[in-house]
């Protein structure tokens, strides 16, 4: 009980003297506050946007991979179709985007949505889309309105096709988009919208049946073009998807979507994908093998520069913001060289004097570590909104407790080393120096 008592004394004291010099304390605290504030905002931000960059390859269907005509199609197809969960769905890609809308808006700029087609060779809910990047994205879509092609989309003479939700709104004004249709002309390629069957010479009239949800990719799109019209751009374009059944009719790239509804069956053919790349890379022998794995490494890669630099930035701000901060602490240390020789001098050693010291100055970087955190996550979530739209990509706050976490340990490891140096110099002044001091 004596012992708790003589500790929690102990404590309020040095609160006490951590506090009792406002001057001091606010400088402190101001230093600590924007090293953690800014390194804080620099982790949330950095994380967040990596987060939101990979959420475009996020919707990749986990459990499928892709393949484009190489050496060694034809004996994966067959190894696929071995396994009794294994499906091939063959999309041909048109090698050119159409004009589905160009609008004048009322600043006299134009605002083109431009759609690239994917023609599937049977029915699925795997309906994949070109990344600005050029990367195949297969997404397993969920059905906003209506339904996804089947079978007799493919059989019958009907041009089915179906959209996502960006693009019924900007092309239906927000009603239902099922059972309207749109014309694309084959000399100028641009859509006429229709709500009947009517259609003229040369053009190619296509009924919506239904409409899938937004992919991350397709709001990142959407949210370039907004940026783009609100900097008053004259040109604005829009690129999108439609899904149809194949035709037999154009110009088309060729890739084949090889999905499996057991995990397992797809971690066993993932093997032999792998015995497969790396026996064509040794023989430098053409095969396109894509994963979800690959493009997440290949987007590791891309960003890894930014990471570091912002790394580093973070590293130079606590390094000069350390600095200040043991400067401060060495002038808390010259105020109050009386109250040290007084300490010693009633049997306090260096020891405590060096506690003394470094305490009152984490309890200071603990709590103003917390409160810049605090401040730092509420800052990206009120600038959510414009940072992405200043990236022209996709940006949303995206927190573990493990980033809020390591900004408050560097602040308070901050404090610990910024304040051995001079809560040692503070140690080692005599009892007679100290007492004599002025």
């Amino acid at each position: 009980m004596k012992s708790r008592r003589k500790y929690s004394y102990i404590f309020k004291h040095y609160l006490l003297t951590a506090t009792v010099n406002k001057v001091r304390l606010f400088l402190t605290s101001i230093g600590y506050f924007t090293a953690v504030f800014l390194f804080a905002f620099g982790t949330i931000y950095t994380d967040s946007y990596y987060n939101s960059q990979f959420s475009i390859i996020e919707d990749y269907y986990n459990s499928s991979v892709i393949l484009k005509k190489g050496d060694y199609y034809n004996a994966l197809c067959d190894e696929v179709y071995g396994y009794r969960s294994g499906k091939i769905v063959t999309d041909y890609v048109k090698s050119t985007d159409n004009t589905l809308l160009s609008v004048k808006q009322d600043d006299g700029s134009y605002l083109s949505v431009l759609a690239r087609f994917h023609f599937l060779s049977e029915p699925s809910d795997v309906l994949a889309e070109i990344t600005d990047e050029f990367d195949y994205l297969p997404v397993r879509r969920s059905i906003v309105e209506g339904r996804l092609l089947d079978s007799d989309d493919f059989d019958g003479e009907l041009n089915s096709v179906v959209i996502d939700k960006s693009t019924a709104d900007l092309l239906f004004d927000g009603e239902s988009a099922v059972g309207k249709t749109f014309t694309l002309s084959s000399m100028i390629g641009q859509a006429v919208i229709s709500y009947n069957s009517e259609a003229g010479d040369q053009k190619t009239e296509y009924t919506v049946v239904g409409v899938v949800n937004d992919s991350a990719n397709a709001k990142s799109r959407v949210l370039k073009a907004q940026r783009e019209i609100s900097s008053k751009n004259e040109n604005v374009i829009l690129h999108t998807t439609v899904w149809a059944a194949f035709s037999g009719q154009g110009e088309f790239d060729y890739y084949s979507a090889c999905s499996f509804d057991d995990e397992s069956d797809f971690l066993d053919f993932s093997g032999k994908l792998q015995v497969v790349k790396y026996s064509a890379e040794a023989k430098g022998e053409n095969q396109f093998i894509s994963t979800r794995d690959d493009l997440f490494q290949k987007k590791t890669d891309e960003l890894s520069d930014t990471r570091n630099l912002l790394a580093l930035v973070e590293a130079v701000l606590m390094i000069v913001t350390g600095i200040s901060i043991m400067g401060i602490t060495f002038f808390s240390v010259k105020e109050r060289v009386s109250e040290i020789g007084i300490r010693k001098a009633f049997g306090a050693g260096k020891l405590d004097i060096i506690f003394q010291f470094m305490f009152e100055t984490v309890i200071i970087a603990f709590v103003t570590s917390v409160l810049s955190v605090f401040i730092a996550f509420m800052a990206c979530r009120i600038l959510e909104g414009r940072i992405s739209a200043g990236m022209q990509s996709l940006f949303y706050v995206h927190v573990k407790f493990s980033t809020l976490l390591l900004p408050v340990f560097m602040g308070v490891l901050e404090a610990i080393l910024c304040s051995i140096i001079p809560s040692v110099y503070g140690a080692k002044i005599k009892v007679t120096d100290a007492l004599r001091f002025e």
